[in-house]
Order: C-alpha cells, then sequence, then structure tokens
C-alpha cells in the first residue's frame, strides 16, 4: 500500500526532509499520530534552521495528540519562519482561541495582516475574535474599522455581513451584503443568496441569483448556484439551460455534468449515462456515483449499478440508500433490499425517495 511504499522510500533516503514529511503525513491519516511526531522530531533534531515541512507535520501531530501546549509553541516557531504563511497563522490562532489565549490570537493574526496586506480570511478572522471574546457589537465595530482602513479593497465590503452570518443573523447579513443598490459583485450576490436561504427566503434568494445572472450570463459560478436552486426546486427547465451554459464555459466542471446529468435522466434524456459516467471519471465521489447507478439501474442494468451505489450509499444519505434498496431487488435480494427500505422509511425530514420507499416496501411485505 502508500505507507509501505513511502517507507521504504524513507528508508533509502532517511534524511530526506520531504519523505519523511511525506510519510509522516500518510502516518497521521492512518491514524499514527505517535509516529507521526517521532518522525518529525527525530529528523529535525539537530536541523539548523528547522524544516517549515517537519515542524507543520509535528504541530499537526501534537494536535492530533492533544498537546495543544506543545503545539502552540511548534506553531510559534513555524511562524517566525515563514511569517507569510497565512494557513500557518491562523491554525496558530485557532489554538490559542481554542485556550481562551484572545489577545495573543489578535497578536498573531494582526501581524498576519501586516505581513501579507489584503488577505480577506484574517480581516475577518480579527473580526471574529472579537465576536468570540466580546460579542457583536465590537465585532460590527471592528469590522467596520478594518473597512474604513482599507476603502480601496472591495472585499472588505463583505465583512459585515459575514460578521452577522457568524452570529446567526442571515436577515442582518442580507441587508448588509445588498448594500443600498443590491449586490455589487459576484461575490456578494452569492452571498446575498445564501443569506435567503439561511434566512428561509429561498424566493428571494433565487430572484438575487436570477438577476445577476440575467445582467452576467457567462458568470458560471453564479449560473451553477442558481441551478443548484432551480433543481432543488423540481425547475428542471430552468435548471437545465443554467448547466448547459456553465458547462459550456467550464466543460470540465465535475458538479455541473453531474448535475446535468440527473436533469437528463429525471426527463428521460439518452445523454443522461454518458455524462454521468464523464462526471464519475472526473469525480469519483458518492454524489457522481450514486447519478451512475441509479441511471444504470432505472436503464435495467443493476448488477452494475450495484457497486456503484454501494460505493455512494456510504455517505448515509437515505436518498442514494433508496436507490441501493432498488437495485437490490431488482437482483432478488429482496431480504436486504427490505432492510435498507425500512431505515429510509424511518429516516428524518419529507423527501421523495421515503415516500417511494415506504411503497416498494409495502410491495415487498405483500409479496408483490
Amino acid at each position: 500500500d502508500a505507507l509501505a511504499l513511502m517507507e521504504r522510500a524513507h528508508a533509502a533516503k532517511p534524511d530526506d526532509a520531504g519523505l519523511t514529511a511525506r510519510l509522516g503525513a500518510l502516518a497521521l491519516q492512518t491514524g499514527a499520530p505517535e509516529k507521526a511526531l517521532a518522525l518529525a522530531q527525530g529528523a529535525q533534531k539537530d536541523a539548523t534552521p528547522p524544516d517549515p515541512r517537519l515542524l507543520l507535520l509535528a504541530a499537526n501531530a501534537q494536535l492530533a495528540l492533544k498537546q495543544t501546549d506543545a503545539a502552540r509553541d511548534t506553531l510559534t516557531k513555524l511562524v517566525a519562519l515563514e511569517p507569510r504563511a497565512v494557513d500557518v497563522r491562523r491554525q496558530l490562532a485557532s489554538v490559542l482561541l481554542a485556550r481562551g489565549d484572545y489577545e495573543a490570537a489578535r497578536t498573531v493574526i494582526r501581524e498576519g495582516m501586516r505581513a501579507t496586506p489584503r488577505v480577506y480570511q484574517l480581516s475577518l478572522d480579527y473580526a471574529l475574535i472579537d465576536l468570540k471574546a466580546a460579542g457583536l457589537d465590537k465585532a460590527l465595530a471592528t469590522a467596520e474599522a478594518l473597512r474604513r482602513q482599507d476603502l480601496g479593497d472591495p472585499a472588505l465590503g463583505a465583512l459585515r455581513g459575514d460578521v452577522l452570518m457568524a452570529a446567526g443573523k442571515p436577515q442582518e447579513a442580507a441587508k448588509a451584503y445588498a448594500g443600498s443598490g443590491g449586490p455589487s459583485s459576484a461575490a456578494l450576490a452569492l452571498r446575498l443568496a445564501a443569506a435567503y436561504q439561511q434566512a428561509d427566503k429561498h424566493a428571494a434568494a433565487r430572484a438575487t441569483l436570477a438577476a445577476w445572472a440575467g445582467k452576467h450570463p457567462q458568470d458560471a459560478v453564479v449560473g451553477a448556484a442558481l441551478s443548484e436552486i432551480d433543481l432543488a426546486d423540481n425547475r428542471l427547465d430552468a435548471a437545465q439551460a443554467e448547466l448547459e451554459t456553465v458547462l459550456a464555459q467550464r466543460p470540465l466542471d465535475a458538479v455541473a455534468m453531474n448535475n446535468l446529468a440527473w436533469v437528463y435522466q429525471l426527463r428521460d434524456n439518452p445523454q443522461a449515462r454518458p455524462l454521468a459516467e464523464r462526471a464519475y471519471l472526473l469525480a469519483p465521489n458518492p454524489q457522481s456515483a450514486d447519478t451512475l447507478g441509479w441511471i444504470l439501474a432505472r436503464g435495467g442494468d443493476p448488477a452494475r449499478a450495484l457497486a456503484l451505489l454501494r460505493q455512494a450509499a456510504t455517505s448515509g444519505d437515505p436518498r442514494i440508500a433508496y436507490h441501493l434498496a432498488v437495485a437490490l431487488n431488482d437482483l432478488g435480494q429482496k431480504e436486504d433490499a427490505a432492510k435498507l427500505l425500512s431505515k429510509v422509511a424511518e429516516a428524518p425530514g419529507d423527501f421523495t425517495e421515503k415516500t417511494d420507499a415506504r411503497a416498494l416496501l409495502s410491495r415487498l411485505n405483500k409479496g408483490t
């Protein structure tokens, strides 16, 4: 396996810091943080200056082992070594926040803003530290102060809304994102739509994205987001048109490809299967496996569908479990199908597959 191969490579070149870091990362991924930490500490024992890759490995291993004091110290060394490493700086601030050391976290982020100006995430982090430490009013005041300090940075126009979203106030956030004349960028339009969605104002969310897409028809990001809403609301004509436009601009967009394949199968379009196959090859994940598997199951090929749907069902989505149950039933594995259908029928929430699962389970119980 990959770990064994990396161990052999490391044994051949034990002084290669890059190989050591990659082996340690694999050890972390496979649940062996002690091994990762030993590798990092052993390799940098006499290193001057210390290798940043090994310091990061040590910090991640220490965090996995809940050695937070040691992780803080290691990350502090790493930030001193690489002051422009934004992700590392944010990781250190997160450790400090978890310890309740708000002032130290502020200092780490403030120094990062000086070292790497106009990194929006650092500005947001700075305001959110105040949200956690002193409440919403202080965080909003900080957000406004940051915006005024750099009026030439358009990204900071989202800061007030992002703070309000983090505080769980989507309606107020929507007002902030909209401004006086509606969203002024695609990023703000997407944020505004998300705020409306969270506030259960789904029509307003769609209207926001549709208005932006109408003015900017080549904006594939907004078009894709609009298609998600239309697909969820069963507006198949609109979703199909939007997804086809997105794919014309981004022909390798696996998510849009998978969603369009789903729309096509709902409409019995023969392009569904080849498109789903391409989406799965580009991005083999539970969503694309489910789409292709369901198309195969509905197309009379449950045997080929089964492996895909088993893979997809690991996501725990009851809708996918229903698709797997249908394939099992079609293959004569009725007992296994009934077990799955029972779980789907008892799943929380209302969705079409739940109704279909109950109907199929009823037929199976009657022996029809």
